[in-house]
């Protein structure tokens, strides 16, 4: 095994130049274009020169292969792609800290009893095409490949064909792998709790289930001036109550649940017609799938009791359903036990966003590990994490891997 002098830090503000130039802040790397691309391509070599066996698969998942002496895979990794204008950590410092822990441990350790391996997801955000979390459905052979086939960017580009012209030309292969173990990602926190709480890591527990919804509501546009209060079927007036109920109720059920309005549209739009009609999405997360399903009903039937309060007809779609994934119990035991080990203040936790790991979990053992955002900003060009958080992330992320990897005693 090749060592290299890198500093983590250094790495990520290098992956970190891999961006769209005609984006002007932050960091812009969607999947397939020439950003993400050039992104890849530097990721190979640096990990050639580090001594890993370096592959692609058929939508562009990297994966750098420290192999040991069994075929058994302890997969350690985290996402490519970015959000626009999006923050340098997201995604990256999974990669980046995957990467060194392996490379280290192959170097002082030797050669591991099972094998490592680093991934790179090609895709988990969905920012360029409406799909999410390509990459990690590829490797566990959930994805659909006549979904795939349909799928196209804004400019009318196909899924498929962005990637055949990423240079990625080989036929998809159905069935995900077998050889894997253990999954473990580790990633900044995008939330606000570890620095609120003055904690060094999060271990989550589960990702939370998601349902969104699109909800309609008709009433009757009629003249802003001359239809008396008392004889409206305002649209805007009853989904803005039915808003306000669905927050309520979230509100009352408590943490760790949550609900989200982030669209709203109204028709004419105008500001002197009484809106006939608007439309609004909800966003609602909890990582109990019979808790997430009860929430639901819930809203839905206060929802249509306020429309026929205020004399509307509503209809609603869930265009996209989620379910909670538990992270692995035993693999959550051994974490803390490490993080005791190594005097890190750590908490047990739920993710409230989606990551790679949530689909691994669903038949991979999995871990997820969180290290503090500053002010909670993610998705954003001010996201930051302090050096002294990566680093003692990256340092427990090593102590996980030579734990599973190196010692064959503690056979699992």
């Amino acid at each position: 095994m090749k060592t290299e002098k890198t500093d983590l830090q250094e790495m990520i503000e290098w992956l970190a130049s891999f961006t769209d130039p005609e984006e002007k802040n932050g960091v812009t790397r969607l999947v397939y274009t020439e950003s993400w691309s050039r992104a890849l391509k530097a990721l190979q070599e640096w990990m050639r020169q580090l001594g890993f066996d370096v592959t692609t698969d058929s939508v562009g998942n990297l994966f750098g292969r420290i192999q040991g002496e069994t075929d058994e895979v302890i997969l350690t990794g985290s996402h490519l792609d970015s959000v626009r204008q999006g923050g340098k950590y997201d995604g990256s410092y999974g990669i980046i800290s995957s990467i060194l822990a392996v490379s280290e441990l192959a170097a002082l350790k030797g050669k591991p009893h099972k094998t490592m391996e680093v991934v790179i997801f090609c895709e988990e955000e969905g920012s360029r095409f409406p799909y999410t979390y390509l990459g990690s459905s590829y490797v566990t052979g959930e994805y659909i490949e006549a979904d795939l086939q349909e799928i196209k960017d804004p400019a009318g580009t196909s899924l498929i064909e962005a990637k055949e012209k990423a240079g990625f030309l080989n036929p998809l292969v159905p069935g995900g792998r077998s050889d894997v173990q253990r999954f473990v990602e580790l990633h900044i926190e995008q939330g606000c709790l570890l620095e609120k709480q003055a904690q060094d890591i999060g271990i989550a527990a589960a990702v939370t289930g998601q349902k969104r919804f699109t909800v309609h509501v008709t009433g009757k546009a009629d003249h802003a001036g001359t239809t008396p209060m008392t004889m409206r079927r305002d649209a805007m007036e009853g989904a803005s109550a039915m808003i306000q109920k669905t927050l309520d109720i979230v509100r009352r059920l408590g943490d760790p649940a949550v609900a989200t309005v982030g669209q709203i549209e109204a028709s004419p739009n105008s500001v002197n017609v009484i809106p006939g009609y608007v439309s609004f999405s909800i966003d609602i997360r909890h990582p109990e799938k019979k808790v997430l399903e009860t929430v639901c009903e819930t809203i839905e039937e206060a929802m249509r009791a306020t429309a026929r309060f205020y004399r509307l007809s509503i209809s609603s779609e869930c265009f996209m359903s989620v379910d909670p994934v538990a992270m692995d119990g035993g693999m959550i035991s051994e974490i803390e036990h490490l993080c005791k080990d190594r005097g890190q203040n750590y908490r047990i936790m739920y993710s409230g966003a989606g990551h790679d790991a949530q689909v691994m979990g669903r038949s991979i053992p999995s871990a997820l590990l969180f290290v503090p955002s500053k002010d909670g900003i993610s998705h954003d060009p001010m996201e930051f994490t302090d050096p002294l958080h990566l680093e003692s992330g990256l340092a427990l992320l090593k102590d996980i891997l030579y734990s599973w990897a190196y010692c064959p005693q503690k056979e699992r």
